[in-house]
């Protein structure tokens, strides 16, 4: 056989992206598919173009990412690294819910998508927490429930 010519198909190629497995596998190494067998395996054209990597390990990089410098901020600070490790947990949790809510319409968010909300978030909540707390502040003093600054 010429080695430019193309190998021939054992069969065990999954049946949504086309990768090679070994026979005794129980989910397709590439696209992660428990139902990698099947009628559709014979195919010489994947129905879909195979995943570069796992979107759970990119999200886990961007955890460790974000923890890093967290704690690089803590070791330099400690109150600023602290205030900042809060805020992006807040963001963190914010845009889970938002993809959580995203994923269950049918609509996932791709890990560059939740990375960049998270650094929304994180820029708009001391912003937004800011204006809240003037606000708060201002209604106090207007209705009377404060009494106004004297500069005595």
């Amino acid at each position: 056989m010429n080695p430019s010519e193309p190998t021939p198909k054992t069969g065990l190629n999954c049946r949504e992206c086309g990768a090679d497995n070994p026979p005794d596998a129980r989910e397709c190494w590439l696209c992660l598919r428990s139902d990698w067998r099947g009628e559709a395996a014979a195919r010489s054209e994947p129905s879909i173009a195979p995943r570069v990597g796992d979107p759970r390990i990119a999200w886990l990089m961007v955890l460790i990412g974000m923890a890093a410098v967290v704690c690089g901020i803590v070791v330099i600070e400690p109150i600023s690294g602290v205030s900042l490790g809060i805020l992006l947990a807040l963001a963190w949790v914010i845009t889970e819910i938002r993809a959580y809510r995203r994923d269950r319409r049918g609509r996932p968010m791709s890990t560059i998508h939740k990375t960049l909300m998270i650094i929304v978030v994180a820029f708009l909540l001391p912003f937004v927490v800011t204006l809240a707390m003037y606000s708060a502040l201002f209604v106090l003093c207007a209705t009377g429930v404060l009494p106004p600054f004297s500069t005595r």
